[in-house]
């Protein structure tokens, strides 16, 4: 699970996790903090353009990290399963669209 907004969410995501794994047979997860509260970073990650809704140019870098270097990287270091998430509020939770945008969304690795 990846949590964006990571600095408020991330504790709570955390609690969520392990109740669901210890009483109602949700498998062990490994959850990732993504901090972006300095320098108002989660609208910059998160931006999209008014017209498209598609992510601008920061928000397409973010994106790219995200899908093509965090997932990856976890997934080299740590056994995972096919099954992915991300947690976010508000702009962060929108984000998540953007991979249903993609042409090939379900093979993204996030």
């Amino acid at each position: 699970m990846v949590v964006l907004d990571g600095e408020y969410l991330f504790d709570q995501v955390v609690a969520n996790a392990k109740f669901y794994s210890n009483f109602h047979g949700m498998p062990e997860a490994i959850v990732v903090g993504v901090h972006q509260s300095k320098n108002n970073l989660r609208n910059q990650d998160c931006a999209f353009e008014p017209d498209s809704g598609l992510p601008n140019e920061k928000g397409k870098l973010f994106f790219e990290f995200l899908g093509m270097e965090l997932i990856p990287y976890l997934e080299t270091k740590f056994s995972t399963a096919p099954f992915k998430m991300f947690v976010g509020y508000d702009i962060t939770a929108n984000f998540g669209n953007f991979y249903l945008f993609k042409d090939d969304s379900f093979s993204m690795p996030i």
